[in-house]
C-alpha cells in the first residue's frame, strides 16, 4: 500500500489528530490540488463546507452530475463510523503485523469492527498487488513432503510399525 505520509518523526503523533488525518487524506487524494467528483470525474465542484457531524471533514457539490460528496466518498473509509484517525491507526498496525484482536484492543473497539476494517484494508492491498507480475529470473526452492504416516511419525518408528490396523465396518 502506498504510504500516505512522509518520514518525519512526529508524523504518527500528528495523525492521531482528526483534522491532520483529513488534511493528509485530501493531499493524497487530490495531490494536484484539483478536487474531482468521485461519481463523474469532473472538476466543476463547489465547496468545501464542513460536515455537521465531523468538523474536519469537508463536503462538496458537483455541478456536472449534481451529487454531493465528502472527503471519504469513493474511498475505503466511506460509510464507516470509525474516525479517520482510527482507520490510519489500523493501517499502521496492519503493516506492523498485529493481529485483529490486538488492533481491537489498541483502538479500542469491538472485535468485529476491527475485523471489518482489517479485511477491507487487506482486500484493498490484494487488489493493488494483483496487477503486479513477476519478471526476470525467479528462483524457487524445492521441498519434499511425505504423507500417510500415522500421527506424523516417521515410517521406522516402532510405535507406528507395531500398531494394529484399525478395523472398519461391523465388528
Amino acid at each position: 500500500m502506498k504510504a500516505m505520509c512522509c518520514g518525519r518523526k512526529d508524523t504518527f503523533q500528528s495523525l492521531l489528530d482528526e483534522g491532520a488525518c483529513y488534511r493528509v487524506l485530501r493531499n493524497h487524494r487530490w495531490s494536484d490540488g484539483i478536487i474531482r467528483c468521485p461519481y463523474c470525474g469532473q472538476s466543476g465542484v463547489t465547496g468545501p463546507w464542513t460536515v455537521p457531524w465531523e468538523s474536519a471533514c469537508h463536503r462538496y457539490h458537483c455541478y456536472s452530475c449534481g451529487k454531493e460528496f465528502n472527503d471519504r466518498t469513493g474511498t475505503i473509509f466511506e460509510k464507516s463510523k470509525l474516525p479517520l484517525s482510527a482507520w490510519f491507526l489500523v493501517m499502521y498496525l496492519v503493516e506492523l503485523g498485529k493481529t485483529t484482536l490486538q488492533i481491537a484492543r489498541e483502538i479500542p473497539c469491538n472485535y468485529l469492527t476491527a475485523l471489518r476494517a482489517v479485511r477491507i484494508i487487506r482486500n484493498r492491498e490484494i487488489k493493488l498487488e494483483q496487477d503486479r507480475r513477476l519478471s526476470g529470473v525467479i528462483e524457487v526452492d524445492e521441498i519434499y513432503q511425505t504423507s500417510g504416516h500415522k500421527a506424523g511419525r516417521p515410517a521406522n518408528d516402532p510405535i507406528a510399525v507395531n500398531r494394529p490396523a484399525r478395523r472398519r465396518g461391523k465388528k
